[in-house]
């Protein structure tokens, strides 16, 4: 690997892109001096034109990443808000591609959307899975599964910043499962109060996961 044991370190990468970050500007300096070296050692050349340096707020992959956590892209979640009910397979596996993208912000976001991907599941079987044909397969959506669309947008209104882990801070994990699903929440509280329940404790989201 060219950046070695930069990545994820002080270096993200995706695709061709770079997000380079530290905590100082000095820190930061450091690193950016570490990666260009890298950079020539394997003769790559990046251009001028698109590098942006000493931002406190960056967009990225569709997220807004700053001091206080990584949140999504406003406008992206307006845009899938106004989205109109899917009347084709391929519009329902672009929602759910794309909220799926989002669920690590989306509390109970696994449960919410079963019933759309039950239904995208159900009009592809016997096919492929091609842009092509999904485009082809037209769609009426049930009352439940209307219902199941609004409640994913509503989430996606609601959707949480997750914050960066602090080992300073009480660590909360909170697991649930069964037959039909299982889920899980990882969080932070600053101030750990022993005697007040865990569910009115001051929680700092970090990462929500789901399944069925």
């Amino acid at each position: 690997m060219v950046l070695g044991d930069l990545v994820n370190k002080s270096v993200i990468v995706w695709i061709d892109d770079l997000l380079v970050f530290a905590e100082t500007a000095e820190e930061l300096v450091n690193v950016i001096e570490a990666v260009l070296q890298k950079l020539d050692e394997f003769g790559f050349i990046l251009n001028p034109k698109k590098c942006s340096l000493f931002l406190t707020e960056v967009k990225w992959c569709g997220r807004i990443i700053n001091k206080d956590g990584i949140g999504h892209d406003p406008s992206r979640i307006q845009a899938l808000r106004e989205m109109p009910p899917p009347t084709t397979a391929a519009e329902l596996q672009q929602f759910l591609c794309a909220t799926n993208w989002m669920r690590a912000g989306l509390v109970d976001y696994s449960r919410v959307a079963q019933p759309l991907q039950e239904r995208l599941d159900a009009a592809f079987a016997g096919t492929n899975k091609t842009k092509r044909a999904a485009a082809g397969i037209q769609l009426d959506l049930t009352m439940e599964e209307m219902e199941s669309f609004e409640a994913v947008k509503n989430l996606l209104a609601h959707s949480a910043t997750l914050t960066y882990p602090n080992p300073s801070k009480q660590l909360v994990v909170m697991s649930d499962a069964s037959d039909s699903g299982w889920g899980l929440v990882v969080s932070q509280v600053d101030q750990w109060k022993s005697q007040v329940p865990i569910q009115q404790q001051d929680h700092e989201l970090l990462i929500c996961m789901g399944g069925g």
